[in-house]
């Protein structure tokens, strides 16, 4: 007899299932593009629907149509309906309250994930976070909206970002150091406001929180803290250190790892999620914070999926190739339906001792070499050190490149992992003193003559790579 199915909507980003371990008892429906399907043998039922034609394409009217069927048809059987895009997190909470599915409904998706919303729990819950406001329907009188900002915000520099890009990560963020770059930024805001779409741009500011460490954190209500990935040099953020075009590391922790060198996080974590979340859940949630101390720890957002291609590939990396996808249906099949009282289930997992993400004893890193304008020469050998080591060219040889706006825009990266965690950090830090890339960069004459391709490079449906630079023909190599 089943006891429950799990349904999952997928519509533009890649679902890997391929090492997901799944009760017999229980069923695993996917409904999508097969493009977007690995693993289709751990699938019980594949419902195949028409993908996105575009880029920008909206149209959910398919998929959504298909849930609803699969949903209503389960009768009394329970059912968790889940997606794993933020695309789709409104449409699946719709579902859900129209249904009366377990998990997040529209009002509390709503109230969690509307950053003014936030902004107003975190004060009634007197959760630490970083200042910001919004900058609603921008009109010609920018110095005022400069002036609100810079006084709600408190100081330089400032990130900001269109309201409508706040699902899609570090889309459309920028830095903004002065009030002059400022008042730049929202000229440019206005003119393409009236250009394209003709709607009032929200803009959100807020603080660049620095001195600290960036990190995120995977938990869960109902089995607690997953795992940490947190930068490895408290000097930069992820997103800075990108654009600053210098080598980072971020480093995976497991729970165990993280509760030795990260104290006071997990309680952190606890009491946060209890203030935002007052109503009974089950959701596996991605918080972001900034750690400086014990008891100096700021919320910056939390999300239902990792925005970037990094942390998802430093996850599987630390994980034996097992997607975090793959690791939240685990954690729905093995504790949100097993009985607590049923120390091991029929279906071979034992509620007392099994971990959804192991706990290994090794530690695992990801160094990241942002991309800058230029072309990268030759794909160089990275050093050997002691810790195990697999390298990646996300740049291939002659490759126009430009300067990196996301923690995904880089030349290689290398992964890294070891047992002795100092020996794994000293080796991040010699490999970035003795590996030197050969990069032709632009001179100024260089870049006034290269025209830009916009488009993120990770896009399929951009023919050409979106962090590439087509010289005009009157540049001469």
């Amino acid at each position: 007899m089943t006891r429950c199915v799990v349904i999952v909507a997928v519509w533009r980003r890649p679902l890997d299932l391929s090492l997901l371990q799944k009760p017999f008892d229980q069923r695993l429906i996917v409904v999508g593009p097969k493009s977007m399907i690995h693993g289709e043998n751990n699938i019980d039922t594949f419902h195949y629907v028409d993908g996105p034609v575009s880029r920008k394409d909206k149209n959910y009217a398919s998929i959504i149509q298909k849930v609803l069927e699969l949903c209503a048809g389960l009768g009394t059987t329970r059912c968790r309906l889940l997606t794993f895009e933020r695309a789709l997190q409104q449409e699946m909470a719709q579902i859900r309250t129209e249904l009366n599915l377990e998990g997040l409904r529209f009002k509390q998706y709503y109230e969690l994930f509307n950053r003014k919303e936030m902004k107003s729990i975190c004060k009634k819950g007197s959760v630490p976070s970083a200042r910001s406001c919004s900058l609603s329907s921008i009109t010609a009188h920018l110095d005022q909206w400069v002036d609100h900002a810079t006084n709600n915000v408190g100081r330089y520099p400032i990130v900001v970002r269109p309201q409508q890009n706040v699902q899609y990560g570090y889309c459309g963020m920028r830095i903004i150091h002065n009030p002059d770059e400022f008042s730049d930024y929202l000229k440019e805001m206005l003119a393409r406001q009236h250009g394209e779409t003709n709607k009032p741009i929200e803009i959100i500011a807020e603080e660049c929180v620095a001195d600290g460490q960036e990190v995120v954190v995977m938990f869960s209500s109902k089995t607690g803290l997953f795992a940490a990935m947190a930068a490895v040099e408290p000097s930069s953020t992820f997103l800075s250190a990108s654009r600053h075009h210098e080598p980072y590391a971020i480093e995976y922790l497991n729970a165990d790892q993280t509760r030795d060198n990260f104290p006071g996080l997990e309680t952190f974590v606890t009491q946060t999620m209890k203030s935002i979340f007052p109503f009974e859940h089950s959701e596996v949630l991605f918080l972001k914070a900034f750690y400086k101390t014990h008891s100096n720890i700021k919320f910056m957002n939390v999300s239902l999926e990792i925005h970037n291609d990094t942390l998802a590939s430093l996850f599987a990396e630390a994980n034996k190739g097992k997607s975090w996808e793959a690791a939240i249906i685990e954690s729905i099949f093995d504790t949100v339906l097993t009985p607590i009282d049923e120390p091991t289930s029929p279906n071979g997992f034992s509620t007392a001792t099994t971990d959804v993400v192991p706990q290994d004893h090794m530690h695992y890193a990801v160094l990241n070499y942002p991309t800058t304008e230029g072309i990268i020469l030759h794909q160089v050998t990275i050093p050997k050190r002691k810790s195990t080591k697999r390298v990646a060219w996300r740049v291939y040889e002659n490759e126009e490149m430009i300067e990196a706006e996301y923690i995904d825009d880089n030349i290689v990266q290398v992964y890294l992992y070891n047992s002795d965690r100092q020996q794994l950090l000293g080796d991040i830090r010699e490999t970035i003193r003795r590996t030197h890339l050969p990069i032709d960069k632009f001179t100024p004459i260089d870049k006034n003559a290269v025209r830009w391709r916009k488009g993120r490079k990770e896009d399929r449906f951009f023919s050409v790579a979106g962090n590439t630079l087509i010289r005009s023909c009157t540049t001469a190599d």
